[in-house]
């Protein structure tokens, strides 16, 4: 996931969201802080963290491509379940994909990719220090 989250967030944005956009432009509202402050449980917030990686990595069009992330998002879930109780900040964390979404729907693939990057080296930076 590491290594190609941020290729998937440009082949998204290239696609403008693809076949699932809806799907985004619907979601986009969700991840303000309020929302995700009233959605509750850490648990919540993981599997909203789970849906949006699923959104991007379907939006790239490429099935094969949305496959392989599917299974590396879900070595990091299992990660994210052993140290989710040590995370701090996983409000903010889940927020921070909501630039990201909107640079897929705006076409934005530099954006995109550069904001996936950053957001990647930000979750590895929390694990290390959780752990």
């Amino acid at each position: 996931m590491i290594s190609r989250s941020p290729g998937a967030a440009r082949r998204a944005a290239e696609k403008r969201g693809g076949a699932v956009r809806g799907e985004i432009e619907l979601l986009v509202p969700e991840l303000s802080a309020d929302s995700l402050a009233r959605s509750g449980s850490r648990r919540d917030l993981m599997l909203m963290d789970m849906r949006i990686h699923r959104l991007v990595h379907l939006a790239t069009g490429n099935d094969y491509l949305a496959e392989t992330l599917g299974r590396y998002a879900d070595i990091a879930a299992r990660i994210w379940c052993v140290s989710i109780d040590r995370l701090t900040d996983l409000t903010a964390h889940i927020a921070e994909h909501a630039d990201l979404l909107e640079q897929i729907l705006d076409g934005d693939a530099e954006g995109a990719e550069a904001t996936s990057a950053e957001h990647v080296a930000h979750f590895e930076r929390a694990l290390r220090a959780a752990l």
